[in-house]
Formats: structure tokens, sequence, C-alpha cells
């Protein structure tokens, strides 16, 4: 089932169609930012805390998209959180090439929410969860 049309198609009111956008708008500008800080970050309690920030942001988005079922967002989101997830928990370092598809994955977000267009974002889901799968066959 296409996503393209889904403020159209989703049962319901108009109004809590804008609240889940701008709050939408809003967690995928605080994980942008948050990627931004930690990317700059030397300070490693400061970036555990900016990891747990951007853990929520996602987990967050999640779970609001998949109550209004806009599923490609909700699923994507889901795959950004489980990497913050395994860094929070110390189970994966957060490196320049992991921050770089991360960035990948809010923006995918953005365009899916944004553009309200198909997105091939499967792929994008994929190699977020490789990143956890490498780390625990190690």
């Amino acid at each position: 089932m296409s996503e393209i049309n889904i403020f159209n198609r989703i049962n319901c009111n108009k109004e809590l169609m804008k609240v889940f956008k701008d709050e939408s708008q809003s967690e995928i500008g605080a994980m942008r930012k948050g990627l931004h800080l930690l990317e700059k970050e030397l300070n490693e309690e400061k970036k555990h805390h900016l990891i747990k920030e951007l853990f929520r942001y996602a987990h967050t988005l999640r779970s609001s998209s998949g109550t209004v079922g806009f599923t490609s967002l909700a699923e994507l989101a889901r795959a950004l959180g489980e990497v913050f997830k395994a860094a929070r928990g110390g189970k994966l370092e957060i490196k320049a090439s992991i921050i770089s598809l991360l960035n990948e994955g809010v923006s995918a977000c953005e365009v899916l929410l944004e553009k309200k267009k198909v997105l091939d974002y499967k792929d994008l889901v994929k190699r977020l969860g490789k990143l956890i799968n490498q780390k625990r066959q190690k």
C-alpha cells in the first residue's frame, strides 16, 4: 500500500494530523541537531547524554508514526532507535561513518514526512540493522 498520500488517507481529523506533522518535524530537527553535536563532542559523558536524547527522539517519532499508520516512517525511526539503543548500552561505538548513515536515515525520515512520497527506505533500514548485527557477531 502506497504512502504517497498518507495525510489524505488516514482516517483522523485534520487537527490531529497537523499536530502529528508538527511534532514529527520537531523530532526530526532535534535528531539532526543532536547528530551534529554528537559529531563534534569529545566529552564521553556528554556524548552518552546526546545518545540518550537521540534515542528518545527516534522512539517518539516511531511511536507517533505507528499510531497514525505511517508505517514506513515508523519502521525507519525504529531502525534509527535501535542504533541509538545499542550505542546507549555501550554495544556500538558511534564513529563518523555511523553518524553519516544516521544522518542519511534522518534525511529519509524528513523526505517521507515532508514530501509524502514513496522512498526506498528498506535498504537503509537493512544497513542500519547491519550495524547492530555486525557488532553482536564480534
